[in-house]
């Protein structure tokens, strides 16, 4: 098994884990289910989530890693 695909895929896991986390505690605090959903973080997360999977695409198109199959 090749230690950059797996790498890869538990930070993209440990981000989307994060990513939700982060809501539920919100959603926990505040009580409002929209608020938590429709805020500036929440947006922010996602951008660099999104980010994160260009930038590894990206990486394998030029080769220089291997993992993503």
């Amino acid at each position: 098994m090749n230690i950059e695909k797996v790498m890869n895929g538990y930070v993209l896991i440990a981000l989307v884990i994060i990513i939700v986390l982060g809501r539920l505690l919100s959603y926990a605090l505040t009580g409002n289910l929209w608020d938590s959903i429709n805020s500036f973080s929440f947006y922010c997360h996602i951008l660099c989530l999104v980010v994160y999977i260009c930038v590894l695409i990206s990486l394998k198109k030029q080769g220089k890693i291997d993992g993503l199959r």
